[in-house]
């Protein structure tokens, strides 16, 4: 647990798992400054039990982060460069919503509360719910979890393989009794 009141996190080295059977590695990062992430955490086999933010600061992501358990980023939370987020168990929840600026690849069950904002290329490897409340979703960038890529689908009442009438809804999957 790291505990900096309203003093910046910068973690700027890797942190990973010690290896050892029948521990955890759980860490908190707990400050209403900023807090950076820069390295690495987790990955190569070593990913670390959990990692939680609380409330009340920022956290900017520009590394991957792996966990064998849970993410909560339970402050204002943003990506950069192109980070992996990966998590086991519950998987990642943003408590207070999330803005990429650059690309993000998501894998684990995935909920955000509050705003979000995707502005790139995000590639879910899971569910995502989005609770945004009286905030907004804004989704400027492509998100794809990568089965069927088609921008319209279109209601096939006959059956025939062929839809003429518009779902009105855009995705990666074909909505019921539809076609591309």
């Amino acid at each position: 647990t790291v505990n900096a009141v309203a003093g910046a996190i910068d973690l700027n080295g890797t942190i990973v798992d010690d290896g050892a059977a029948g521990t955890t590695s759980a860490l908190a990062l707990n400050t209403t400054g900023a807090t950076t992430i820069d390295a690495a955490i987790g990955g190569a086999g070593l990913a670390i039990t959990s990692l939680a933010t609380n409330d009340g600061g920022t956290t900017a992501i520009a590394a991957d982060v792996s966990t064998s358990d849970t993410q909560t980023y339970a402050d204002d939370t943003t990506t950069t460069g192109a980070p992996t987020l990966t998590a086991g168990g519950l998987g990642i929840t943003f408590g207070n919503g999330a803005v990429n600026s650059d690309s993000l690849a998501v894998n684990g069950a995935t909920t955000i509360v509050g705003p979000l904002t995707l502005n790139t290329a995000t590639t879910l490897g899971a569910d995502l719910v989005v609770f945004a409340g009286a905030g907004a979703i804004d989704l400027n960038g492509t998100i794809d979890d990568d089965p069927e890529n088609f921008l319209s689908w279109y209601v096939d009442l006959d059956k025939d393989g062929h839809g003429t009438t518009p779902v009105g809804s855009l995705g990666c999957k074909a909505p019921d009794k539809s076609s591309a």
